[in-house]
């Protein structure tokens, strides 16, 4: 599993490798984002497919929702067929949304 920290507001990438039974990087095989979870459990994202951006290397961008109410655990899922066995490959992450510095008000100057 793969853990990412954010802020509300952000914009975070996701990446996956399609890899053989040699462990080399390989093309044809598109993984999706199956969905990406809010913090409250509802669906913040549905299926889309990743982005190829190196021999079977993926990745997608997923925003990150903005203020108070985004702070929290997101959980996303990706899947995709493996190369050689065609049996299905998964790859999950954690995104953990936080304030920065731990503030959540701003005073005026």
């Amino acid at each position: 599993m793969i853990s990412i920290n954010a802020n509300p507001g952000q914009t975070i990438l996701f990446a996956v490798e399609v890899l053989d039974n040699t462990s080399t990087r390989v093309d044809g095989y598109v993984p999706l984002l199956d969905y990406v979870r809010n913090p409250d459990g509802t669906q913040l994202l549905g299926t889309t497919a990743m982005t190829n951006i190196d021999t079977g290397l993926y990745q997608v961008s997923i925003a990150i929702p903005s203020g108070i109410t985004a702070i929290g655990t997101y959980i996303g899922s990706a899947s995709w067929l493996h190369p050689n066995s065609n049996a299905v490959q998964y790859a999950l992450f954690l995104c953990n949304v936080g304030l920065a510095f731990g503030s959540a008000s701003v005073s005026p100057a």
